[in-house]
């Protein structure tokens, strides 16, 4: 396991922005996470696990502890199950998953980062979302963990009599319903503590060539509105999901003032959720600027660093944009992103 330590964060972050976090680690097998953990335990250290660092915006002051970045990219399949480890590219995978003819996933294709980052997050698109097929998802719980670790160093030796298998106590399963999905959230927003170590999924056999005719549309579409060398974490806020909005006079009242372009006939096709994009283009966002952090001009959702751009100007972009939402719709944008 090598350490380094004064690491920095924007060198690998997709907005390129934030300081050095004071010691850093790769990890590519579980026992690795598990020595990464009790590195970081033992020294009474911060610690923060991450995958490709596209949703991250670590501040422009670092991050004083360990980052922990989860490189395990086991690949298993048996039959229509397939397990991928939380550090695998979702892109990639699903390239490789496509050519294999196991589809369910062929949709989701452009979307950046980890399996283990699209788990936590309940990553979808076009309809798609990845605990559709998800069956049960591997975690290892630090807390669980030291107090076991604390443990066996008084009983080492009676483990060792009985022959007691102490990593099974150390990793457990979370099935679908135990996950807690719902729309861009999990359980594992609430215990943030758990770390994701990988999933297992039950994929459709279907035509190798179709899913990567579907997957290559999709790319490209999604090119369009994310070219590879935008600094930028994709979507910045969450759609607004309709049956969130309360009170219900508001929820009328919203849906009233949104009587025809696009995004009637989603409503109308019967989506559930308003892009954010549309609160947003009404509060003028498209080409705003805080510093060398903007808003697309072409996209109201897509905040991206324009070259030299801060974390603090990022910030202070979202919160006068969430603001000038709440003033004028009573909505409250909550964003995909976490700020580290």
């Amino acid at each position: 396991m090598n350490v380094v330590s004064n690491f920095l964060l924007k060198a690998i972050t997709s907005t390129a922005v934030g300081g050095r976090a004071s010691r850093y680690v790769e990890v590519k097998k579980e026992s690795e996470l598990e020595r990464a953990v009790q590195y970081a335990e033992s020294r009474k250290l911060n610690k923060f696990i991450i995958g490709d660092a596209t949703n991250i915006i670590p501040a422009d002051e670092g991050f004083d502890g360990l980052i922990i970045r989860n490189q395990i990219k086991k690949f298993e399949a048996s039959g229509d199950i397939i397990f991928l480890g939380a550090g695998n590219s979702l892109l990639k995978n699903i390239l490789k998953l496509n050519k294999l003819g196991r589809g369910g996933f062929e949709k989701m294709a452009g979307i950046p980062g980890t399996v283990g980052g699209a788990v936590y997050g309940c990553a979808g698109a076009y309809g798609q979302e990845i605990k559709d097929r998800l069956l049960r998802v591997k975690i290892f719980d630090p807390a669980s963990f030291w107090r076991k670790s604390q443990s066996d160093k008084a009983k080492s030796q009676r483990h060792k009599r009985r022959g007691a298998d102490t990593k099974k106590q150390r990793f457990k399963w979370l099935t679908n319903k135990q996950c807690e999905f719902s729309y861009r959230d999990s359980i594992f927003k609430k215990h943030k503590d758990w770390i994701i170590v990988g999933a297992e999924f039950r994929t459709v056999r279907t035509d190798s060539r179709r899913l990567q005719k579907i997957s290559a549309e999709v790319m490209e579409l999604r090119s369009r509105k994310y070219p590879p060398s935008l600094k930028c974490p994709g979507s910045f806020f969450k759609n607004i999901l309709i049956d969130s909005i309360k009170p219900a006079f508001l929820r009328r009242k919203l849906l009233a003032q949104i009587k025809s372009g696009p995004v009637r006939n989603i409503i109308s096709n019967g989506a559930n959720k308003i892009p954010a994009a549309y609160f947003l283009e009404q509060v003028g966002a498209k080409g705003m600027k805080f510093g060398q952090i903007a808003v697309a001009d072409y996209h109201a959702n897509l905040i991206y660093n324009a070259g030299g751009g801060k974390a603090e100007d990022i910030k202070k972009l979202a919160v006068f944009l969430k603001t000038a939402v709440r003033k004028k719709f009573g909505v409250e944008l909550e964003e995909e992103v976490q700020y580290l």
